[in-house]
């Protein structure tokens, strides 16, 4: 975890690094997600195969190995997971966010914030982020944001 700074640019830069702990929210959606994707492929298997001896247990091994594949990937990588933000006068920028590139979190569109100690969650347009901050910095990142805030539930 590296603490915000300001650079010559005028950005205000910082890194974080879930803990096991707080990968592991993210780890149980996943969790959740794999088991979804895999009982489907599972349920179309079984209809593909039903003729064939022994296609229930072709099923079950292809399913059972879409969904153990990303659970054990992710549990072997949790504590791994480093965040990188920028933030300047009009936005939030998490580097990286997505395999798309970066996700900005515009002040102007900020509906409500939520801060939990290290954790902002933050509603803006029809996405709501979550934003990991260093404890010593996150009153300072709190009023930056409240201070650029037009709306005044997120002002709270």
């Amino acid at each position: 975890m590296s603490r915000l700074t300001l650079t010559d640019g005028g950005f205000y830069r910082w890194s974080y690094t879930l803990s096991r702990e707080q990968a592991k929210v993210h780890y149980w959606n996943m969790l959740l997600i794999s088991g979804s994707i895999s009982g489907a492929v599972g349920l179309i298997m079984l209809f593909v195969l039903h003729g064939y001896e022994g296609g229930w247990i072709a099923a079950l091994g292809v399913s059972g190995f879409v969904f153990a594949l990303p659970a054990l990937i992710g549990w072997l990588t949790l504590g791994n997971d480093t965040r990188t933000y920028e933030m300047n006068e009009e936005c939030i920028r998490h580097k990286n966010a997505t395999k798309g590139g970066d996700a900005f979190i515009f002040f102007k569109k900020i509906q409500w914030m939520q801060v939990r100690g290290e954790e902002f969650t933050i509603k803006a347009g029809i996405t709501t982020y979550t934003v990991y901050v260093p404890i010593e910095d996150a009153a300072f990142v709190k009023q930056y944001i409240r201070e650029r805030t037009a709306n005044t539930e997120a002002r709270r």
